[in-house]
């Protein structure tokens, strides 16, 4: 009987695309993010992301989380050092909650809230690395410049 009041059950809340039928999948068809609570939608997973090598991001931690939101947890990440070492902290570590059906899916959704997080704060990014139960990490690497023989 006529249109509902509200299509917000419509809208993806990770990444804002309208969703014709909700009802008829857990997964926002553009970037796999969990679209309502209940049987099916797919369990919460912790994905891991490491910004080594980036001391440059250190100083955007509380921005980085702030736009994040509070599941979000930013810390300094340590390089490997020798033993009883104690070196400065080099990059950031991201553990993020994501909600998806399996592990690549969950690495997948949460390489795009990153990327569209560090994209909105204008903060370079050379290299992540990203894991998730258990998975081998996904390294995602960026490259400023093309590079000569690809492009």
């Amino acid at each position: 009987m006529g249109d509902p009041a509200c299509w917000m059950a419509n809208v993806c809340p990770e990444c804002g695309a309208f969703v014709e039928d909700p009802g008829s999948t857990t997964a926002c068809p553009r970037c796999g993010a969990r679209l309502a609570e209940g049987e099916g939608a797919g369990p919460a997973r912790i994905v891991r992301a490491e910004y080594e090598l980036q001391p440059d991001l250190l100083a955007h931690r509380d921005r980085l989380a702030a736009h994040l939101g509070p599941g979000a947890h930013v810390a300094p990440l340590r390089a490997a050092g020798p033993v009883g070492a104690d070196p400065p902290p080099d990059g950031l570590v991201v553990e993020l909650p994501v909600a998806a059906d399996d592990p690549l899916a969950a690495i997948g959704v949460a390489a795009r809230r990153l990327a569209d997080a560090f994209e909105a704060l204008g903060l370079p990014v050379r290299a992540v690395a990203l894991e998730c139960d258990g998975l081998p990490p996904v390294r995602i690497e960026t490259r400023p410049t093309p590079h000569p023989f690809t492009g």
